[in-house]
């Protein structure tokens, strides 16, 4: 991780990351529970149901993780707070935050140039191909702020050079 200045963190917003995480916390407490405990068919659909809450419960976790760190826009780009790069400013094509965008809830979209490997940090990020998608429990004005800077940012890095003067 450089020592370059942070701009902007994006971070998960507080109600909406607890509400996410108890919903999934419930969701798997419950299947786990109707499979213990609950009238539910023969052997092999208890066996599937505790399979998958024990799976949504991981999966709270991992959530609960991923959504504790911020995101940080520098100068060069978009990373997570342990360092790991979203992406460089110099391969952002465009940031698209529009209405009809097909953006995550509370967020933006950002196009690269190059297509890289899918990722995915539940409640915070994904990429696919050479879109980035910033959002879901983000918090709605810090996540807006990011894409205003970094639009103003591309608008004035591909500024013709004859309108600089």
């Amino acid at each position: 991780m450089s020592d370059e200045e942070v701009i902007f963190e994006v971070k998960a917003a507080l109600v909406r990351r607890l509400i996410a995480i108890a919903a999934l916390l419930f969701s798997g407490a419950c299947l786990i529970y109707l499979a213990l405990n609950g009238a539910v068919g023969g052997f092999l659909l208890k066996i599937l149901m505790i399979a998958a809450g024990a799976a949504i419960l991981v999966f709270a976790e991992w959530f609960r993780r991923t959504t504790g760190a911020p995101l940080e826009l520098t100068e060069d780009g978009l990373r997570e707070a342990n360092g790991r790069w979203l992406c460089q400013m110099d391969d952002v094509v465009k940031v698209d935050r529009g209405i009809i965008a097909m953006k995550p809830s509370n967020g933006f979209l950002i196009r690269l140039k190059d297509k890289a490997n899918m990722q995915w940090s539940p409640g915070m990020w994904w990429r696919l191909g050479a879109t980035i998608g910033v959002g879901g429990v983000t918090d709605r004005y810090m996540s807006r702020a990011v894409a205003e800077y970094m639009a103003l940012a591309i608008a004035e890095r591909d500024k013709p050079k004859d309108e600089e003067s």
